[in-house]
């Protein structure tokens, strides 16, 4: 009994010392695990402020870098509102200053001073298109300094505009230091400058002087448009006669052809004529080529294709030959002296008869198809 005892106690003790072991190595390892993400967060703490610092270092150096353009662009902005001020003022005050009055003595001046004024002045950029500029800058200049320590950082966006107002305030600005050259250029001009003989005494101001040369410009440009609307008027008539007589020229011509044609149908008309071209004009089958299904005159044409129409002896044999033909049953038919195929040019009236039918289908030929006498 007292073994099992023993025994007990002794299973008791081992059971309570594995126990007690296995607690304190359970609570060494919590112990080293939560060392272990202590270890972890600090790292992760670490890497987070790793990252907002160089996050705020890049950011840092976008903003300087936004910011040195928008203040090169503030102060040229500013610089060109100054400029633009002080041009305008010198310039108002030219106009009626005793610099101004010197200038008006020289035409050549006052031409220079009017286009500068119409022109060059008007070129330029108004004050309130600068001040808003100038504002626009100081209120991106603003903005980057409010955000100044944090990760901002100014987008591309904002570098173009700076940079386009930048080419615009360079360019305004150029014109405007032009502009004040040409102010001075006149004063100076006018001081050396010998006047001319009929101006000794300074009476104009450069504005009256401008007023001046504008009402005579204006004057000489209303006597070139007269002078160019009475030419355009001269002009006008001379292509109106022009027209006149060619329509009148046209209108003669018409009539002499319409009289030439009167008295070539008449000459067609006449019985004499008509006898003489019988062996052509009347209307019969045998026609050039073929025979024809219907009576009818001899072809205007097919006596010049076959060469009849010719002026050579060639041509008033074929004309003999059509005139003689004895197979044409219809038409009247020549019959010369000597009854031969050449026998047309054997005595002088029998060539005289075939040279004169010639003549008259020549002459004669258009107006006899008018007529229907010829076919075409």
């Amino acid at each position: 009994m007292l073994a099992l005892l023993v025994l007990a106690m002794v299973i008791i003790g081992t059971l309570v010392f594995f126990s007690y072991r296995s607690t304190n190595e359970k609570a060494r390892l919590e112990r080293q695990a939560e060392a272990w993400k202590l270890e972890q967060a600090k790292v992760e703490i670490d890497r987070q402020k790793a990252q907002e610092q160089a996050k705020l270092a890049i950011a840092l150096t976008r903003q300087t870098d936004a910011l040195s353009q928008i203040r090169v662009a503030t102060n040229a902005c500013g610089q060109l509102l100054l400029n633009l001020t002080e041009l305008e003022g010198e310039a108002a005050t030219l106009r009626s200053s005793d610099a101004g009055r010197r200038v008006a003595r020289f035409p050549d001046l006052v031409a220079m001073a009017k286009r500068f004024y119409e022109v060059d002045m008007r070129d330029l950029p108004a004050q309130s298109v600068v001040i808003s500029k100038l504002e626009g800058e100081r209120l991106l200049e603003h903005q980057l300094m409010a955000a100044s320590g944090t990760t901002f950082e100014p987008d591309a966006a904002v570098t173009s505009a700076v940079q386009t107002d930048m080419r615009w305030i360079n360019q305004e600005s150029q014109k405007v230091q032009v502009a004040r050259a040409l102010v001075a250029r006149l004063i100076e001009a006018a001081k050396f400058k010998v006047p001319p003989a009929d101006s000794t005494v300074v009476s104009l101001t450069l504005d009256g002087a401008i007023a001046q040369l504008t009402r005579l410009q204006a004057a000489k440009l209303k006597a070139d448009q007269v002078s160019e609307d009475a030419k355009a008027k001269a002009d006008k008539q001379e292509r109106e006669q022009l027209v006149r007589n060619a329509e009148r020229k046209v209108a003669a011509e018409q009539a002499a052809d319409e009289a030439l044609k009167v008295q070539l149908r008449a000459k067609a008309k006449d019985p004499k004529i008509q006898a003489k071209l019988a062996p052509f004009t009347t209307p019969g089958y045998v026609q050039f080529g073929s025979d024809s299904y219907d009576k009818a005159p001899l072809s205007y044409s097919g006596l010049m294709q076959y060469g009849a129409l010719s002026q050579s002896k060639t041509g008033l044999q074929k004309l003999a030959t059509v005139a003689k033909l004895r197979e044409d049953k219809v038409r009247p038919r020549w019959h010369f002296r000597i009854d031969q195929p050449s026998g047309w040019d054997k005595t002088t009236s029998d060539r005289e008869m075939v040279m004169e039918a010639q003549q008259l289908l020549i002459e004669l030929g258009p107006t006899l198809v008018e007529m229907g006498l010829l076919q075409k």
